[in-house]
């Protein structure tokens, strides 16, 4: 009985690892996404394969968690995106490039 515990609890660890905790300071909502393309001129992302609108004050935030703007995102980027009642992106908050990003 013990060794299956110690079984199962190596394979919850295993899980944490492959799906990534989320850096310090970044928020536990919002869905993780690939942003492929940046529209700063008429305020879209291209994510995952989808165009999503994003509001003109969204808050943009690096992995050193500072501030930035649309346009400075670069193409590539592991994002957590969260949006508002009416699926407008307000915040994007950029991954470090090591984070294990699940792929769509």
């Amino acid at each position: 009985m013990r060794s299956l515990l110690v079984i199962f609890m190596m394979f919850i660890s295993t899980l944490s690892v492959a799906q990534g905790e989320r850096p310090k300071g970044f928020p536990d909502n919002g869905e993780e996404m690939r942003i492929y393309r940046v529209d700063s001129t008429d305020y879209k992302i291209e994510a995952d394969g989808l165009m999503h609108r994003v509001t003109r004050a969204v808050k943009v935030m690096t992995p050193e968690l500072d501030r930035i703007f649309l346009f400075q995102i670069k193409q590539g980027s592991g994002a957590i995106i969260i949006k508002d009642q009416k699926g407008i992106v307000i915040e994007i908050w950029l991954l470090p490039d090591n984070y294990p990003l699940m792929e769509s």
